[in-house]
């Protein structure tokens, strides 16, 4: 090692590199480029959907009529389509996700548009499961955290799954419900590296401050994290090589051949190279088709991020 290497300067000069590259990828996440095409539909007020879809037959018609119109009040305030589906049939807790944003195809009628879905089990099954999924704008807005906290506020309102629903304390759930999703819809921030996933149709859910998204590209907030922790495993990496490199070589001086043969005793008459390693690099031939696993049930549906819980 050059005796006028300064291992401190060097590392100050690879953390160095290290901001800087940080700052630079933080400020090309943010750019277009790394968007990849929208496919979120819009809410269109026009062709709002706000209803409440009672599988269990639970509720009066007149009852169905003011929770619709509280629905689309909701739907109106919140710029997204808002549907409930009462469950009356039991299906697995891995498949309601699924299910309920399929119902919301169904209703909506367009892939990726502004809504959100709560399934409500009363299917008799016990321990009930409850799910909330955001398709569009709402995967974003009604993130991980916050689906969480909306189930937790409307179960406390909802009868357990123990004991016959009363139509009348559903009702008054589902009401809540509506002003439950106003608030988180107030209380939102705008957070450019925060993103959802939508891991079945591997989709991304983020906001750039002036729209949202939702994308079959990598947000910028994965790219971010990504090259975070791929940078920093190689940081590692290099200042291990590095001072096990001055450590093995500190102690040790150059060694000069000539020392070790007399000019006037050796003479070469002839030249040759030989080898005596032979090293063999192999690449794999991509034949360009691979088989992979798939979820069951098939069919195209609507991105959307989803959270559930027992009742």
């Amino acid at each position: 090692m050059n005796k006028k290497d300064n291992p401190v300067i060097t590392v100050l000069k690879c953390i160095a590199i290290v901001v800087f590259l940080l700052v630079l990828s933080c400020v090309l996440a943010t750019l277009p480029a790394f968007r990849g095409k929208n496919l979120r539909v819009p809410y269109d007020k026009s062709k709002a959907v706000a209803e409440v879809i009672d599988d269990r037959e639970l509720f009066t018609n007149k009852q169905i009529k003011e929770l619709n119109s509280a629905l689309l009040d909701c739907s109106h305030e919140l710029e997204m389509n808002v549907i409930v589906f009462v469950s009356g049939s039991a299906i697995s807790d891995d498949d309601t996700a699924d299910f309920a944003i399929r119902q919301y195809d169904s209703e909506v009628g367009k892939e990726n548009v502004d809504g959100v879905v709560l399934y409500l089990d009363f299917s008799g099954k016990r321990p009930a499961y409850d799910t909330i999924s955001g398709i569009g704008k709402a995967g974003i807005i009604f993130d991980k955290k916050e689906r969480e906290a909306i189930l937790d506020e409307v179960g406390a309102y909802l009868p357990s799954s123990d004991v016959e629903p009363d139509p009348a304390m559903v009702k008054g759930a589902i009401e809540q419900f509506c002003l439950i999703l106003e608030t988180h819809n107030d209380n939102y921030k705008t957070e450019k590296l925060h993103y959802e996933k939508d891991e079945y149709m591997k989709l991304y859910f983020f906001d750039t401050g002036d729209d949202f998204y939702v994308t079959k590209q990598m947000a910028p907030g994965a790219l971010f994290v990504r090259f975070i922790i791929s940078f920093g495993l190689g940081c590692i990496v290099a200042f291990i090589i590095y001072f096990v490199t001055k450590h093995r070589y500190k102690f040790k001086n150059k060694t000069n051949p000539s020392v070790y043969v007399s000019s006037d005793k050796t003479f070469f008459s002839q030249r040759t190279d030989t080898f005596i390693r032979t090293y063999t690099t192999k690449h794999r031939i991509d034949s360009g088709s691979s088989g992979g696993g798939h979820r069951s049930g098939g069919g195209h549906r609507s991105g959307g991020c989803s959270s559930g819980r027992h009742r």
